[in-house]
């Protein structure tokens, strides 16, 4: 079908929009996650530097 008509069209939208929620608990926890691991980065560039200033 070449042609979509206006009750095709808008069903397309109203689905891209149903489609575009966003999970806020996912997003809190991906967060979460992420600040733990930079600050494990953190830790870790800490203890190479020590490790390093000693040799």
């Amino acid at each position: 079908r070449l042609k979509h008509t206006e009750s095709d069209r808008l069903q397309v939208q109203i689905q891209a929009y149903l489609d575009n929620v966003f999970d806020v608990g996912t997003l809190l926890e991906d967060a979460e996650t992420k600040n733990a691991a930079l600050e494990r980065v953190e830790e870790l560039e800490e203890n190479l530097t020590t490790v390093s200033q000693e040799r």
